[in-house]
């Protein structure tokens, strides 16, 4: 949490978001959007011991319903899934990262017409790979939504033009992606995962959400245990196929 509130008390001090001489390796550094740590300047008016509550019992509260959502599919997989990543994310939850909170949105809001694109939209622009979901919209021809959620993602991702980016993070601490080892062949499996993603959802498969959640864990530029609760996010969302949405969770 402290690379969310040191970066909303720079801007409001009207220093640089992201300043020169900090290490990549600092738990406090700051690589999201600014439109996040716009957030945080209001919040850090608030004493920060009560932030500091506050925002862990709402990622815990997050990773509760998240994993009681996954438990509710009584499958040995699921079981298998929650061991592995419901772990990783309550210990995520316990260091303060943003991820829980970016699963649950996920999870509540993927089959949502508007709603959806607006989770894939603000998650891909804190954590890019997240935007590999909307190939689920394209294989299902759902034109709006991938309209809308392109439309928000280049929105918030403009936020970047408004700082200086000459110290931004380049590389991330930990990461053991594509991306790191090389970044044509990061690119081209990118390409092959998303083109797997639509074709299955262009079949209306039940595991559509699953191939482009992987799309996700191929696509990020860090690959470790945060990345892999982003299954988690879409479980629930793969058993049920687009055209079996409901009226209310179209809209």
């Amino acid at each position: 949490m402290d690379a969310y509130w040191n970066a909303g008390m720079r801007l409001r001090g009207g220093e640089a978001l992201f300043p020169a001489g900090v290490s990549n390796w600092a738990p406090t550094v700051y690589h999201y959007a600014p439109w996040f740590a716009w957030l945080w300047v209001p919040i850090s008016h608030l004493p920060y011991e009560a932030v500091r509550v506050g925002w862990s019992l709402a990622l815990v509260v997050a990773s509760g319903y998240v994993i009681f959502r996954n438990l509710a599919l009584r499958s040995m997989a699921t079981v298998g899934l929650i061991l592995i990543a419901g772990a990783n994310l309550l210990a995520i939850a316990s260091g303060g990262n943003v991820q829980p909170l970016m699963v649950l949105l996920l999870l509540a809001t993927l089959e949502r017409r508007w709603l959806g694109p607006a989770s894939i939209a603000i998650c891909a622009s804190l954590k890019l790979a997240p935007a590999m979901l909307v190939a689920v919209y394209v294989g299902r021809r759902q034109w709006d939504r991938v309209l809308l959620s392109t439309l928000l993602t280049a929105l918030l991702m403009a936020t970047y033009l408004t700082v200086d980016l000459t110290h931004y993070p380049r590389s991330l601490p930990g990461s053991l992606s594509l991306a790191e080892l090389h970044t044509g062949v990061w690119i081209l499996v990118s390409i092959v995962v998303f083109v797997a993603a639509f074709a299955v959802a262009n079949k209306r498969s039940p595991f559509t959400w699953l191939v482009a959640a992987v799309g996700v864990l191929v696509a990020s530029p860090r690959l470790g245990y945060i990345e892999s609760t982003y299954l988690l996010a879409v479980a629930p969302n793969s058993l049920t196929d687009g055209n079996q949405v409901s009226p209310q969770d179209r809209r």
